[in-house]
């Protein structure tokens, strides 16, 4: 089966999720304009370095809620498509970010990795709340929550 559309969900769609912050009507009816929903591994990573973060922070935190937040985002991760990053996609990353830098445009290295995971996928949408972080990056069709 060849998928027609993919939507891939940046870290913070995915923390809102976590957390209930967003109205599930809205994510709904945009989830169901798509064949599969999609994150890459640099999401993954970001989202489980917020969960180690707070797991290992110096104020602690009740076992309790670190083991439904764990359980959360297992599921969560369980229940998209990652795709990873390839060779090919660490030399596109590499890329953009001095394109960008060259052009006094500042980018965060792990918004360069997502980009170039998306766009050599031959997917290009990017639901994310950070618009102004992925704007600059050419081939993304970027859609934000209502």
């Amino acid at each position: 089966m060849v998928l027609q559309n993919v939507l891939f969900v940046d870290t913070d769609v995915l923390i809102g999720i976590l957390h209930e912050n967003i109205d599930s009507v809205d994510l709904s009816s945009i989830f169901s304009q798509y064949d599969q929903i999609a994150t890459t591994s640099a999401n993954v990573y970001e989202l489980y370095f917020g969960f180690y973060q707070l797991e290992y922070s110096k104020q602690k935190v009740a076992q309790e809620k670190l083991k439904h937040e764990r359980q959360a985002l297992n599921n969560l991760v369980q229940n998209l498509k990652v795709y990873n990053m390839t060779s090919q996609t660490a030399i596109k990353s590499a890329e953009i970010y001095h394109q960008l830098v060259s052009q006094g445009k500042k980018i965060e290295n792990f918004d360069c990795i997502i980009a170039s995971i998306i766009l050599k996928s031959s997917y290009r949408d990017l639901l994310t709340g950070n618009i102004n972080h992925f704007k600059r990056i050419k081939g993304l069709n970027l859609l934000t929550l209502p």
